[in-house]
């Protein structure tokens, strides 16, 4: 799926379903077993099935959930989830789900940011005035072409304390996406 297809799809529900119904260390998807481990200074998660990697935030929890990873603080306030989609149904189910999870009430996606990550030709979407069960919430979402031409990455970046603590970690990791 080329990025532009995923924009496309990415539009389509923009919404997230609100209302709509050597080696590094660290997991690797698609895993049989979801594994958790708290991330050092060289914990990797690896997205094998779209050749893609990031780095996870040091102290935060790290494990696979099916074919998606997820990095998150002890105190359950922000999310990092990597995964990927080969179909546009894949990617809006995925989007939705997140959606679902994070119980997205609004989220308004203004303005569509192309750029290149280590290589990676991305865009991103952003809303810092997102609203979670009537609360405001950062939500970031970046959509990347897979490194290993299998689809399209997906990272989404969410934190819902108002201080902003966890920020700074979540722009770091999301910066450190590249090939595998």
């Amino acid at each position: 799926m080329s990025i532009t297809r995923a924009l496309l799809a990415v539009s389509c529900v923009v919404a997230f379903g609100c209302g709509g119904g050597g080696a590094p260390k660290g997991p690797v998807a698609p895993d049989a077993k979801a594994s958790t481990d708290v991330a050092d200074d060289n914990t990797w998660m690896t997205l094998s099935s779209h050749g893609a990697r990031l780095r996870a935030p040091p102290g935060w929890t790290v494990h696979a959930e099916g074919s998606a990873l997820r990095a998150e603080p002890r105190d359950g306030k922000a999310a990092l989830i990597l995964d990927g989609a080969t179909t546009r149904a894949e990617l809006e189910a995925k989007v939705r789900a997140l959606g679902a999870r994070y119980g997205l009430d609004r989220v308004d996606f203004a303005g569509i940011k192309p750029g290149n990550l280590n290589g990676i030709p991305i865009v991103m979407f952003e809303d810092m005035a997102a609203e979670s069960k009537g609360e405001p919430v950062d939500v970031f979402v970046m959509l990347g072409e897979a490194p290993n031409g299998k689809g399209v990455l997906l990272l989404f970046l969410y934190a819902s304390d108002k201080t902003q603590q966890h920020d700074l970690e979540l722009i770091q990791a999301a910066n450190t996406l590249r090939p595998i």
